[in-house]
């Protein structure tokens, strides 16, 4: 596949060819360094479902700690933050409503509602309305 992906592609496709990019810009970003965010993440994401708060937050705080710290140390090196990487991976209306809904549905669990996945699908929804508006809101109004 080449690099360059027409719009026509399918989202695997620029993905991937997303992730090829990552790899051959100016400053390339490390392919393990970007890895081990990925581990870090998933791994985090799972326990938000098994681990109370408190202790959650005892894994999360130097696990996401440490790799943000590295990652804005300095800037357009070789070892992005999260939020870089997230960016580049992911279109902005799913990044917004994934962490939205994920973050709801870890709430609602740690408060134990017995309906988790009604606050997460709502939380999710107000993710993308988010992302909607702050794109619209980015814009000038058109018009006359």
């Amino acid at each position: 596949m080449s690099q360059s992906v027409d719009k026509g592609a399918g989202p695997m496709q620029r993905a991937v060819a997303a992730y090829k990019k990552t790899f051959n810009t100016r400053n390339p970003w490390n392919r393990w360094f970007v890895r081990v965010w990925g581990v870090v993440a998933v791994t985090l994401l799972i326990l938000l479902r098994f681990l109370p708060f408190s202790k959650w937050f005892l894994v999360a705080a130097p696990a996401f700690g440490i790799m943000e710290g590295i990652g804005l140390k300095k800037m357009d090196d070789a070892l992005p933050p999260l939020t870089h990487v997230i960016r580049r991976y992911v279109p902005r209306w799913a990044a917004f409503a994934a962490i939205y809904g994920i973050w709801g549905a870890a709430v609602a669990h740690w408060l134990n509602f017995s309906q988790w996945y009604v606050i997460a699908v709502a939380a999710a929804f107000l993710g993308w309305l988010t992302d909607h508006f702050d794109v619209t809101y980015d814009k000038p109004v058109p018009g006359p």
